[in-house]
């Protein structure tokens, strides 16, 4: 399935613009795009993991053949993704026997020499402290949390950021624990002017902003975050939800169970449960950021080598005896 989920947009090839390296369109619809696999940018990353869990090197050149056609002029901006893709992107041609000057071609067309100067330009950007790409410096968005992904992020500026605007549930982004779609001041403006109120929190920005804020290394917000949207986002009627919105009076909107919260899965196994793994390079790693709130987490993975699938389980333990706090790894 992830397989297809990566090559399915082949079919899209012959109506792309190869100009911008964009398809018409995600989803298979007309005009709807799923910002959750971070677009076609986001796919190259996606599809390098895949590869990785696999050592499918069939995949991988279907794969790249695909990104090679529609992106060799232009990789298409997606908050800061296509710095990272060009890194992979290089890595696939290298592991498919591509010549150097092919690998260092997509380091060329994001002009990654002037990646410092974009990255200052979007810090603080008119005028707005702490914050990340500020358009409308009177509508502030959530999406200066998904840049918080960047591979290379600044850890203190990362800090200030969420301390400033994710964790503030007067003027910033924090509604009951979770982050919003927009600042609470701006969306007190929508409600008293009878705008659309239904995507209050959102499951995609906040698996997005969620990423970023572990990626970038503030695990103790990360944490409190990701365990009051886990309560407050997944559980209602004293059941499982998993909705495809939550409006301005809490209630929920659209399906019950929408895949656009499958991303939290690897919110769980990637950054609570710190799992890694590669069949390339040999190596399975666990890097916890376990919560305070838990005894425990265990999980079974499934690694397909050689033909034969074997499952490698792990659980991790904490316990706490007199103030010092030990954990024990199974």
């Amino acid at each position: 399935y992830a397989n297809g989920n990566v090559l399915l947009w082949k079919e899209m090839l012959p109506f792309a613009d190869l100009t911008s390296g964009r398809i018409p369109a995600d989803n298979i619809g007309k005009t709807w795009y799923s910002g959750l696999s971070g677009g076609v940018t986001g796919h190259v990353i996606g599809a390098w993991k895949i590869y990785e869990h696999s050592r499918d090197k069939a995949f991988l050149g279907s794969a790249y053949e695909f990104y090679r056609a529609l992106m060799w002029n232009s990789i298409p901006g997606f908050w800061g993704h296509q710095y990272e893709a060009a890194d992979i992107l290089s890595k696939m041609a290298l592991e498919l026997g591509y010549h150097q000057q092919e690998a260092d071609h997509w380091q060329t067309i994001v002009n990654v020499s002037n990646y410092q100067n974009w990255f200052d330009s979007l810090w603080e950007k008119n005028g707005v402290k702490n914050y990340f790409g500020a358009g409308d410096p009177d509508k502030l968005s959530w999406t200066t949390f998904a840049y918080l992904n960047l591979k290379d992020f600044p850890q203190d500026l990362a800090r200030d950021m969420v301390e400033t605007w994710a964790l503030d549930d007067v003027t910033g982004f924090n509604r009951q624990g979770q982050i919003g779609t927009n600042d609470l001041v701006s969306w007190q403006e929508l409600i008293d002017n009878g705008g659309n109120t239904n995507f209050m929190i959102t499951p995609d920005t906040n698996f997005f902003a969620l990423k970023g804020i572990y990626r970038s290394g503030v695990y103790d917000h990360a944490n409190k975050l990701i365990l009051a949207h886990l309560k407050n986002y997944h559980m209602k009627w004293g059941v499982p939800c998993a909705p495809e919105a939550v409006r301005a009076d809490y209630g929920f909107h659209g399906d019950q169970y929408s895949n656009f919260n499958a991303g939290k899965i690897l919110l769980i196994l990637e950054d609570i449960c710190g799992l890694s793994y590669s069949l390339v390079e040999n190596s399975f790693t666990i890097a916890d950021h376990m919560p305070q709130e838990w005894a425990f987490m265990e999980t079974y993975v499934p690694i397909e080598d050689g033909g034969q699938n074997y499952w490698t389980r792990f659980k991790l333990k904490r316990s706490e005896v007199g103030g010092i706090i030990s954990k024990d790894l199974e």
